[in-house]
C-alpha cells in the first residue's frame, strides 16, 4: 500500500509538471512595441535593398523607437503611419508587393500594440 501511495503521488507531481509546463508554452509574451519595431527593422536589414531605400525606412522606424521611449506614442503612431505610406509609395518600386504588404501588416500590429 505504501508503494502505491508514493507512486501515485509522483504520478500526480509528474502530471502537475507537466501541465505547468504545457501552459508556460502556450503563453508566450506578446512584444513590446519597441521590440516589434526593432524586430521589423532586423527584416528590412536581413531584405539587403538598396543602401538609401533601407535607411530611409529604418530612420523612419528608429525614429519610431526614440518617440516610444519618451513616451510619446501619439508622435510614434504618426511616424508608423508616415512609414506605411513610404511603403505604399515604393511598392512595385523598390519593394516587392509581398515585402510591402508585410511592412503595412507589421507596422499596423505596431500600432495595435501601442493603443492596446
Amino acid at each position: 500500500m505504501k508503494k502505491t501511495f508514493s507512486g501515485i503521488v509522483v504520478a500526480l507531481l509528474l502530471l502537475g509538471t507537466l501541465t505547468l509546463m504545457f501552459n508556460i508554452q502556450q503563453v508566450k509574451a506578446e512584444p513590446t512595441a519597441i521590440e516589434a519595431v526593432e524586430d521589423l527593422i532586423e527584416t528590412i536589414e536581413a531584405w539587403s535593398l538598396r543602401r538609401g531605400t533601407e535607411k530611409s525606412l529604418t530612420s523612419k522606424l528608429n525614429d519610431v523607437i526614440h518617440l516610444l521611449g519618451k513616451g510619446n506614442d501619439v508622435g510614434a503612431i504618426h511616424k508608423l503611419m508616415d512609414f506605411m505610406k513610404q511603403v505604399e509609395a515604393l511598392s512595385e518600386k523598390k519593394l516587392m508587393n509581398d515585402q510591402a504588404d508585410y511592412l503595412i501588416a507589421e507596422a499596423q500590429k505596431i500600432i495595435d500594440l501601442i493603443q492596446g
